[in-house]
């Protein structure tokens, strides 16, 4: 284990992560739906990445003998994204990022379950201390729990289980094939409910798009 790196590469994704919800909320105010959002974001993502990928190495790399593990990864993902987009038309977008930045909680409790790792002191120290934080964020008792709330705290839940995956799944695959199939499965996910709920796009939107693009695929590969 490398905790330094490790740490460094989690700032890192959590810059880019802040960063890329801040342009979220913006692209909101133009009229942006949470499915379109998350459609960029993995259209744009595999725009960008997959020619590289292919480029490096070409297609018969990208085989991968645990499908439906990564459809699984990416269902959670999906899932993750919409409630955290969705909880920024809700709540203010710092009450938002606060109760998203549970994340390593249920982190925590994903890698025992899905990696089979230990529980040290120093983890459940942690732990308390950022459940604190939560509720000092949500304030029990002295205000109303909204559903803003709930979906901001769910989108960490379900983050944690798709990070989780992604560490998973490197037991098979290289980090490149398991981004690759994130964008893969994702799309088909989020194109649906997209086309359903549509709004167009204004030639303002298009600059924000390519940079939110860009902050959420730097956030996945950190992580």
């Amino acid at each position: 284990h490398f905790p330094i790196p490790g740490i460094l590469w989690m700032c890192g994704a959590t810059l880019f992560f802040s960063f890329s919800l801040i342009l979220v909320k913006t692209l909101q105010d133009y009229g942006l739906t949470v499915f379109q959002a998350v459609l960029f974001r993995q259209v744009l993502g595999i725009l960008i990445f997959v020619p590289m990928v292919l480029f490096s190495g070409g297609i018969k790399q990208l085989k991968t003998t645990v499908p439906i593990k990564h459809a699984t990864r990416a269902a959670f993902g999906f899932l993750g994204l919409c409630t955290g987009y969705y909880s920024l038309m809700l709540i203010n977008i710092a009450d938002s990022v606060a109760l998203q930045f549970t994340l390593p909680i249920f982190t925590m409790f994903c890698a025992v379950w899905l990696l089979g790792e230990k529980i040290y002191a120093h983890r459940v120290i942690a732990t308390l201390i950022g459940f604190c934080g939560v509720l000092i964020i949500v304030r029990p008792g002295f205000m109303e729990i909204n559903f803003g709330i709930l979906f901001a705290i769910a989108s960490a839940a379900t983050h944690a289980v798709s990070d989780t995956y992604a560490r998973y799944l490197a037991r098979y695959d290289q980090l490149k094939i398991i981004m690759t199939y994130n964008f893969v499965f994702t799309i088909p996910i989020a194109l649906i409910p997209a086309i359903v709920w549509w709004e167009p796009i204004s030639f303002d939107m298009w600059p924000y798009l390519l940079v939110f693009g860009i902050a959420g695929i730097s956030a996945q590969f950190c992580l």
